[in-house]
């Protein structure tokens, strides 16, 4: 008879990563994405690509830079520290009365 090898292993489970987000038009020039993390384990890295631009941040605050003037949508995601990602969230992104120009902000 050979011999015997007994061993536990403990599984721990995180809740999933889920985020929710909003849009503010605080500036006429630059909307501001909004996001909010939950679930998963400690902190969060927040991912938002428009047509134009990819942001990072751990905030979960983007302000939008971009040259399009029509309406677009933008999608945004977050990873958990562990690398876990939530589902993809979409939001719409209206056209613009307003366009940076030089140092100020001008109605078109």
């Amino acid at each position: 008879r050979g011999c015997v090898f007994t061993s536990s292993l403990n599984i721990t489970s995180n809740t999933i990563v889920t985020i929710t987000g909003s849009v503010s038009y605080d500036s006429p020039c630059y909307p501001t994405v909004n996001l909010n993390g939950s679930g998963g384990s400690g902190s969060y890295t927040y991912y938002v690509t428009t047509p134009e631009n990819t942001y990072v941040t751990t905030t979960g605050s983007v302000e939008l830079i971009y040259d399009a003037l029509d309406s677009f949508t933008l999608t945004a995601y977050a990873l958990d520290a562990n690398g876990c990602s939530s589902t993809v969230i979409t939001q719409s992104i209206e056209s613009r009365e307003y366009i940076y120009s030089g140092s100020f902000c001008e109605q078109i």
